[in-house]
């Protein structure tokens, strides 16, 4: 009988709450420093039961019990609270919304298809910390002002104003070729880059209308160069929308002007030294 009691006087601490929560011992030995302690319990309760033991190690009267208790599910509802509050606080942080005029190119995660990211328009997203990073695509158009100097078909040299706007399409091939290509770029850039395009294709394309047709019809020119600048530019991702051509004209050579008006100064020049000299 002495050996069974000495293996449960072993073994009972070990499965009592003293164990598994450690600041209700702090708290026993806290409140048992003020209240009178109760007897310890009796060999004979032992074998009551290892929660009978425990409980009675821990809390030394009936009223350090109800304290320890209180305290207890009172510790318990503020840790609940402060991690409920840590989880809400991470979850908004990493809850990004998705702007109508914006795209979000997340990469770096599991979940980023098989070409290493996605792209994510409207609604919301949450990137997980660590794992996702995410930067943004803008779909804001782009002004593009272009004035050049093109040759037609009948070889004269025509002067064309083509204003448009360009933007990276809405669907999603041209949206992940638009990851692809443009995604760092700032406006400028953008826009530099259409303005090439556009004026390249301007010129070829005037070679096969004739001055006429460019200066009276202005729609049967805009519609065709609309067309290949979109087909140009959807390696980019990007798309042409309202392309205008506003003013067909005779080209404005300042440079040859003035040096017109210079040759013709000089003469007048040495026409009036000669007079003198007669």
């Amino acid at each position: 009988m002495s050996l069974l009691f000495a293996q449960w006087h072993t073994f009972t601490p070990l499965c009592s709450p003293t164990i598994l929560y450690p600041w209700r011992s702090r708290i026993s030995r806290l409140i048992a420093s003020t209240i009178p302690r109760r007897e310890r319990p009796s060999p004979s309760s032992v074998f009551r039961g290892p929660e009978t033991w425990a409980r009675t190690f821990i809390y030394p009267s009936p009223a350090s019990a109800a304290v320890v208790e209180a305290l207890d599910v009172a510790i318990g509802v503020g840790l609940f609270a402060v991690g409920l509050v840590t989880s809400l606080l991470v979850y908004a942080r990493w809850y990004v919304k998705v702007p109508p005029n914006q795209a979000f190119v997340v990469y770096g995660g599991r979940r980023t298809g098989g070409d290493g990211f996605r792209v994510i328009t409207g609604g919301g997203l949450f990137v997980h910390p660590i794992l996702d990073t995410y930067r943004v695509l803008s779909l804001q158009p782009v002004q593009v002002v272009g004035r050049w100097d093109v040759v037609t078909k009948d070889g004269r040299e025509v002067r064309i104003d083509v204003l448009c706007n360009a933007a990276v399409g809405r669907a999603q091939e041209q949206l992940e070729r638009a990851a692809r290509q443009l995604l760092g770029k700032d406006e400028e850039a953008i826009r530099a880059m259409a303005t090439k395009v556009l004026e390249g294709q301007a010129r070829t394309l005037a070679v096969g209308f004739t001055f006429n047709q460019i200066k009276f019809n202005r729609e049967s020119f805009a519609e065709p160069l609309q067309q290949r600048t979109n087909a140009a530019l959807g390696s980019q991702g990007l798309e042409v929308r309202d392309l205008q051509v506003n003013e067909v004209g005779e080209p404005f050579h300042r440079e040859e002007i003035l040096d017109r008006l210079r040759i013709l100064t000089e003469r007048v020049t040495a026409l009036e030294k000669d007079g003198k000299k007669r």
